[in-house]
């Protein structure tokens, strides 16, 4: 966690505060702060140095990011959207189902276990024993819980929420939520019912049972519904390879309003020798925040010009010479991007417009029609041509539960789709 925290996210030391305290039952606690200040310190200075040579001047990046999206010194993490405070618990059951309750309630199973099947000291019986082995699992399955509950209640704090964010606690809740079913049916089985022992038995497969559907369901509806912004880039990188060949001139594929589901620029070829063939834009849509930019910068005097990207005469690929000299030209390159900050960037989520470019002057657009949208639908201008097209689920006009779950066949007539695809701009005869 410590790694995850320091070098990773910072908040993610949330989740190593209860496990800190879990170790005082086996450590004293002068071992544990002491252990735990020489490991901040060790990783804390790795970053530090990283982060200093990366950016050219003395910089921590862990602590920048709490005091940006914590203390809103420099900006503030709302101007990237706010969600009310039960944001987390829907999105839990939607995408955890039964595991997420079935976590929440295990305090209250353990509670009713230590009440119903107490430890009995001094007897050495097997039952005994057993109930001691219990109460350990009990007691680590508390110190599972609250890394949990922790981050779940501290996120929630945070106006400014993304599902996303959930992310590092689905480990802890899906053993909560097993130790918590486990529990029950073994409960279940040791009451003095005729079929008790059947009972908890299909209590549990059933628990397995319902979890398993509705998680296939939800992992089946994700990919059908949501899945088409893979497919189109995936097809942009074949054409934009196709006219690499055919063309020695730079391709330009720009985004509209579907710039947030661009995956990244592994989906964008690099032509021989990693110079940069093909570019992705931006053109106007109703979003009026600040886009993202590319990484500038110049390298020092003795690597050539024409290695350097953003100088004057600028080809933007190395030179073949031996695999020592491409490292080092290829290290330079990064560390001339990294230590030179962009002009144009804002800590305030402003509209950058420099970032626009002329739909006239793309070569391929990717974007999705939609019914009611306030930027032009360039799928029915006669300059350009659909070039491959995928369904997008649209929430809007979709019903619940069909639009979060698949369901065959009979959920198909509640789910609604638009296209989204690649366009290439006609060619002039």
């Amino acid at each position: 966690m410590g790694v995850a925290g320091l070098v990773g996210w910072p908040f993610v030391g949330l989740l190593a505060l209860p496990m800190a305290v879990g170790l005082l039952r086996v450590l004293p606690l002068r071992s544990v702060v002491v252990v735990g200040l020489q490991a901040a310190g060790a990783l804390g200075l790795m970053v530090l140095l990283a982060d200093t040579v990366m950016y050219g001047k003395v910089t921590f990046s862990p602590l920048n990011l709490i005091a940006y999206n914590v203390m809103g010194l420099g900006g503030d993490s709302t101007l990237y959207g706010t969600e009310p405070w039960w944001f987390y618990i829907a999105n839990g059951i939607i995408n955890l189902n039964i595991a997420l309750p079935l976590a929440a309630a295990l305090p209250v199973v353990i509670g009713l276990r230590s009440i119903f099947y107490p430890a009995r000291k001094g007897d050495s019986s097997m039952s005994s024993r057993k109930n001691d082995s219990l109460t350990e699992i009990w007691w680590i399955a508390v110190a599972i819980f609250c890394p949990a509950f922790v981050w779940v209640l501290c996120m929630s704090l945070q106006a400014h929420k993304e599902e996303r964010f959930l992310f590092p606690v689905y480990p802890a809740v899906t053993v909560c939520a097993a130790i918590s079913l486990a529990d029950a049916s073994h409960y279940l089985s040791s009451t003095p019912w005729k079929f008790s022992k059947v009972l908890g038995r299909v209590f549990l497969i059933l628990g397995v049972a319902v979890h398993a559907v509705f998680s296939v369901s939800r992992l089946a509806n994700l990919v059908s519904g949501f899945s088409s912004p893979i497919g189109v880039w995936s097809r942009a990188n074949a054409e934009l390879l196709a006219m690499q060949s055919a063309q020695p001139k730079k391709q330009i594929l720009c985004l509209g309003k579907e710039w947030f589901r661009f995956p990244s620029h592994f989906f964008v070829p690099d032509g021989p020798a990693g110079r940069r063939d093909s570019q992705v834009r931006f053109v106007k849509s109703s979003f009026s925040g600040q886009l993202p930019d590319e990484f500038h910068g110049l390298a020092p005097s003795w690597v050539t010009t024409e290695n350097c990207p953003g100088s004057p005469g600028a080809t933007d690929q190395l030179v073949q010479t031996d695999a020592f000299s491409q490292l080092r030209q290829h290290i330079v390159r990064v560390l001339a991007a990294t230590r030179t900050a962009s002009e144009t960037l804002n800590s305030w989520n402003q509209e950058e417009k420099s970032r626009y470019l002329n739909v006239s002057d793309c070569d391929f657009l990717v974007d999705q029609g939609l019914l009611k949208q306030t930027e032009p639908h360039y799928e029915e201008d006669a300059e350009w041509e659909i070039l491959y097209s995928q369904d997008f689920l649209d929430l809007s006009r979709s019903r619940f539960p069909f639009k979060t779950f698949y369901v065959p066949r009979v959920g198909q007539r509640f789910r609604l789709h638009n296209p989204y695809f690649l366009l290439r701009r006609r060619v002039q005869s």
